[in-house]
């Protein structure tokens, strides 16, 4: 039943701490979010940090699912809150070279798609967990 579908998809993002906003009528859900990486820092002695904030749109229909990625941005955290590289989808960070190196970037683009793809991963575990769950069969 997608209603359950759309449960279990909410349920998820509640347990990532995700905000969470819906449209019941569409059966879609937003999450916005966000997940951490590390970067070499701009002299390559040590390893800066920040997040890339996202959302992520999960479309439910007739008992199947899809989701999309957008508005994928890096954050700096730490002491350097404010050094933001910006929209991943951008060649180089808003923050300019000097403030982060071109291997920096490419890390943080290459640790969120990792990180997304994880998350990915572990939605579809969840959904095939309760797709199979012997308590919601009928056919027993």
């Amino acid at each position: 039943a997608p209603k359950d579908l759309y449960e279990v998809a909410k349920k998820w993002g509640t347990d990532q701490k995700y905000t969470i906003s819906e449209d019941k009528a569409n059966e879609s859900i937003v999450f916005k979010a966000s997940t951490p990486v590390e970067y070499p820092s701009v002299n390559g002695s040590s390893l800066d940090k920040g997040r890339v904030e996202f959302s992520c749109s999960i479309f439910i229909k007739d008992g199947k699912y899809r989701f999309i990625f957008t508005d994928l941005e890096h954050k700096a955290e730490g002491k350097l809150v404010g050094v933001d590289g910006g929209k991943l989808e951008n060649v180089s960070p808003d923050c300019g070279k000097g403030r982060m190196s071109a291997k920096g970037w490419v890390t943080i683009k290459m640790r969120a798609d990792t990180n997304l793809k994880a998350l990915v991963a572990d939605l579809k575990r969840v959904v095939k967990e309760a797709q199979n769950d012997p308590a919601k069969k009928s056919d027993w």
